[in-house]
């Protein structure tokens, strides 16, 4: 519930407590506990969507601090072994572009489509502005690789990222790492 809903229902139930404690003649015992417990579940929700979204900020800070730990290998590894279980791989032909980023290039010569169970899809899109597009999440955020550093973001915006932003992921191998 976004702040002016929020503040708005906190409103009403407040109004309602208020008319009662004025007026308790005037206003019926039923509306003005209908008041108190409006605000009462109000709060108990907000603080419950606080609490989550600590929690999984929390969660994304550690999962973050995991992949930039992990090495380029390991990360490879890992991916390695989600597309081994993946029935939904289309094996590359031809050698892609020459200029792309190391990791993906080296994706790329292996495969040439990869679809994962939650509908994201892996796929050499264009390039735009220094940025090889490759896939798509479940989300239909594009997949976005810097060709300068290998750098991967989940970009849902026009266009592509801007220069000096921080990459979602280091490279292409960690995301496809985190579909395990």
């Amino acid at each position: 519930m976004n702040a002016p809903l929020r503040l708005h229902v906190a409103a009403i139930g407040v109004a309602f407590a208020v008319t009662c404690l004025v007026h308790p003649a005037g206003v019926s015992p039923r509306l003005s506990l209908f008041g108190i417990s409006v605000v009462a579940v109000e709060c108990g929700v907000w603080g419950f969507l606080s609490w989550t979204r600590r929690a999984n900020k929390a969660l994304e800070e550690e999962f973050r601090r995991e992949m930039a730990e992990m090495t380029i290998d390991e990360a490879r590894r890992k991916a390695q072994a989600v597309l081994e279980r993946s029935d939904r791989v289309t094996r590359s032909e031809p050698p892609p572009d020459q200029t792309l980023a190391p990791a993906v290039r080296e994706f790329f010569n292996t495969y040439d489509r990869v679809s994962f169970t939650l509908g994201d899809v892996l796929e050499l899109g264009h390039r735009d502005q220094g940025f090889s597009e490759v896939g798509t999440t479940s989300d239909r955020a594009r997949l976005l690789i810097r060709d300068a550093d290998g750098g991967l973001f989940e970009w849902e915006g026009a266009g592509t990222p801007p220069s000096g932003a921080t990459p979602d992921f280091p490279t292409l191998f960690h995301w496809i790492a985190t579909r395990a």
